[in-house]
């Protein structure tokens, strides 16, 4: 593809740096088919790239001192103990400028959930390190160095828009979760139990708790919120407790609960991170959103008019 397209090859020998190299991205991006908004605010990609690379090396030297603290053989044990700390967490950010570039409003979570969709730390680093080891020979030869590396980039954003396009937000099945992989990027884990109660006729709950929103950057998870609630199709929902972590993600909460109250009936029932003048706030947004809140109620009695 690379040498489809003359302009990205022109266009790669100019990179100079992350901003310029996330601009080339961007135009590679458009290659492959992505609708993207236009590329903007090149300071802010540099500085993401920094950080990026910054966290990695840091990680690489940290790595290279634990052979040498616990008396093994530094020179042998340390260049493997850095590279696998390295790339360890170039992992977890591979995808970062695929989703700035396609406007994620915090494309450090985004891009995490992408890690997890591809399969997890492990298998995301079992891809990387070949694709940067052809980015690295191709630096020796005289005339491959551009060329390997737009090709190596240009894997990365063929890669990520194939899972992107298949990134699950949510799972019934633990299985299906990747290992050692944890916070908010997961797919939810939807549970399905069946109580019997003897009654004429049953009903579904979905129960919604612990969420523990800190703000923007758990949009993900609202997101996989409202795909299990089309899916299961409730007739009744209740958020049981622990909505919030701080007032950033009031705004997303409330957008939860006006999705839900337009959909089926809404609950909410306060968690002991709940209490005090945010239960006061809660309460509001609950309200105002067209949901109940169960303080209040007492108790909820469901009928079925048909």
């Amino acid at each position: 593809m690379v040498r489809r397209e003359p302009g990205l090859m022109r266009l790669a020998k100019r990179v100079r740096g992350f901003a310029e190299g996330a601009c080339w991205m961007h135009a590679a991006m458009r290659a492959a088919g992505w609708r993207l908004p236009p590329f903007a605010d090149a300071g802010r990609q540099g500085r993401r790239g920094w950080l990026k690379y910054g966290c990695c090396v840091l990680a690489a030297l940290v790595a290279a001192a634990v052979p040498l603290a616990l008396g093994l053989p530094w020179a042998c044990a340390a260049p493997l103990a850095a590279a696998l700390a390295f790339y360890a967490c170039e992992a977890q950010a591979v995808f970062l400028f695929p989703e700035a570039l396609r406007g994620s409003r915090s494309p450090w979570w985004s891009s995490r959930a992408c890690v997890v969709q591809a399969g997890g730390t492990w298998k995301v680093m079992t891809t990387v390190i070949p694709i940067a080891a052809r980015m690295m020979a191709g630096s020796f030869l005289r005339r491959g160095g551009v060329e390997a590396w737009a090709r190596g980039c240009l894997a990365i954003v063929l890669w990520h828009r194939e899972v992107a396009g298949r990134r699950k937000r949510w799972v019934d099945t633990p299985n299906a979760l990747p290992w050692l992989e944890i916070g908010p990027v997961n797919p939810l884990l939807v549970r399905r139990e069946r109580v019997v109660a003897g009654l004429a006729q049953g009903f579904r709950v979905l129960w919604i708790s612990d969420l523990h929103w800190r703000g923007n950057g758990d949009a993900g998870c609202l997101l996989g919120i409202l795909e299990v609630l089309r899916a299961m199709r409730p007739d009744v929902c209740v958020l049981g407790g622990d909505f919030i972590e701080c007032g950033a993600a009031e705004d997303l909460f409330a957008r939860l609960v006006r999705a839900v109250a337009r959909r089926t009936l809404c609950v909410a029932l306060p968690g002991n991170h709940d209490r005090g003048r945010r239960a006061d706030e809660l309460r509001a947004i609950v309200k105002t959103g067209g949901g109940r809140w169960l303080p209040e109620c007492g108790t909820l009695t469901l009928t079925n008019s048909s």
